[in-house]
């Protein structure tokens, strides 16, 4: 049969003597190969003839199985000596962990318990991407010294998202009977980071991102008031219902257009003029071909209007 013929080649590359063909046989038995699809047979058969054929092979699965035994093959390779990272210059490391702790999709708030009388929050990796690896700064857990060193740099690096759906714990309750309880429930965490963080993380931390339902006089004016204690962040309010409008239909476009109009028109009433204002109200990131929908759909007026609202802001 094939299968049997493919166990045969498999003993025959192996070039093994009398006295271990039956080890070789348990090792492969012919019902286990049979039940591999026919993808994963020649793989099995390439990956057996490598390891006979290649050391560094049989180096990287053995690694696999004893990390000790690559780490001594690496120390080998390079003279013995490990590559000793607290040996670069502090500037050196510094910029490396700007690099190495910047996460594309930023850092988001989440309760670990919320109750009145017990309040505690922290920052994480998104929880549906990273549910089971959320330590935002694995350096910090290296050594004490690389901890007071980089406990700052997240925070400069990336964007911390105050996101109601990823706060978890009862926070949810807190929006459940009116929108404007969204925003007040980001704002309060807000609050919380701001008053139990180090001197050093506030003033690393450059931008915020805060979601809400919509914008309305009432939540801008409550935001006003909270953004004012913390004059350095750039803090973005994204109502989502504005920020997920991607064009895809014509009165997705319409509506986009008018709630633009809206926030702008809420905003000059309160005289909250743009110039010298580190807060935006901000459309969520649209990808060229949403854009190129909305230059078809618009006139060349309306088209500037809504490329400026999505680049700059409100």
């Amino acid at each position: 049969m094939a299968g049997d013929t493919a166990i045969s080649a498999v003993t025959t590359n192996m070039q093994v003597s009398d006295g271990v063909e039956e080890e070789v046989a348990s090792l492969l038995p012919v019902e286990a190969y049979r039940s591999l699809t026919s993808v994963s047979r020649p793989l099995l058969i390439k990956m057996n003839a490598e390891f006979l054929q290649n050391p560094k092979f049989r180096d990287h699965v053995r690694g696999f199985f004893d990390p000790r035994a690559l780490l001594k093959g690496i120390l080998t390779r390079y003279g013995g000596q490990p590559f000793r990272f607290m040996d670069l210059p502090v500037e050196v490391r510094l910029r490396i962990a700007e690099y190495a702790l910047a996460h594309d999709e930023g850092l988001f708030w989440h309760w670990e318990s919320y109750t009145p009388d017990k309040m505690i929050g922290r920052f994480r990796k998104r929880r549906f991407l990273f549910p089971d690896h959320n330590h935002f700064n694995p350096l910090g857990l290296a050594c004490r010294q690389l901890h007071r060193e980089t406990e700052y740099i997240p925070f400069k690096v990336n964007t911390l998202h105050f996101d109601v759906m990823e706060m978890g714990g009862d926070s949810f309750d807190d929006y459940s009977e009116a929108p404007i309880e969204y925003l007040r429930t980001a704002i309060k965490a807000l609050r919380h980071f701001v008053s139990h963080a180090s001197t050093a993380i506030i003033v690393a931390t450059r931008i915020v991102h805060i979601n809400c339902f919509r914008v309305s006089e009432e939540q801008l004016l409550l935001f006003s008031k909270v953004v004012k204690e913390t004059p350095h962040m750039k803090i973005d309010l994204c109502p989502c219902w504005w920020a997920n409008s991607d064009g895809k239909r014509t009165r997705d476009i319409d509506q986009f257009m008018d709630d633009g109009r809206c926030y702008e028109t809420i905003l000059s009433k309160l005289n909250f003029s743009h110039a010298g204002r580190s807060w935006r109200v901000r459309t969520g990131s649209m990808d060229r071909a949403a854009i190129d929908r909305l230059r078809k759909h618009l006139s060349p007026d309306d088209f500037t209007t809504a490329l400026r609202w999505i680049e700059e802001g409100l």
